[in-house]
């Protein structure tokens, strides 16, 4: 991640982060869903629990980092933007991507930077709705 912290511009530190966290995740990809399957086991779940919680503390930095020396998009909260990280540049994404659907890893790594734009508009699955955080309370009957 060193690499990242060198970066000129936002596009270039989020290439090398996808560079960097890509190679992780080729790397992890299988013996996740190995811990996954296992985890009716107490160890098991106790270790996918600290290494996710590690993952969490570490793309809250990243997220920190360049939400600070770049800015976010406007309207994505860091919080959310950690846990769209956690889903898309996990190693269940790349096992799905790569090892599954036959993704070449760079096509993976372009495609966490968003080179090319994804192929579906935002909100394609169906209208967006606010957070359930952020909803009204029902209204009485």
């Amino acid at each position: 991640m060193a690499a990242m912290l060198e970066a000129a511009d936002g596009q270039e530190a989020i290439r090398r982060f996808a560079e960097g966290n890509s190679a992780i995740a080729a790397r992890v990809a299988l013996l996740d869903d190995v811990v996954r399957s296992a985890a009716h086991e107490p160890d098991a779940a106790r270790v996918r629990a600290h290494n996710e919680q590690l993952r969490r503390d570490g793309y809250t930095r990243i997220i920190g980092y360049l939400a600070g020396r770049f800015g976010l998009p406007a309207g994505l909260d860091p919080a959310d933007a950690v846990d769209i990280v956690l889903t898309l540049a996990g190693p269940a994404t790349y096992r799905s991507l790569v090892a599954d659907y036959g993704w070449p890893h760079d096509r993976f790594v372009d495609w966490l930077c968003g080179h090319p734009q994804p192929a579906a508009p935002p909100g394609f699955l169906g209208p967006s709705r606010p957070h359930p955080a952020e909803q009204p309370p029902p209204r009485p009957v």
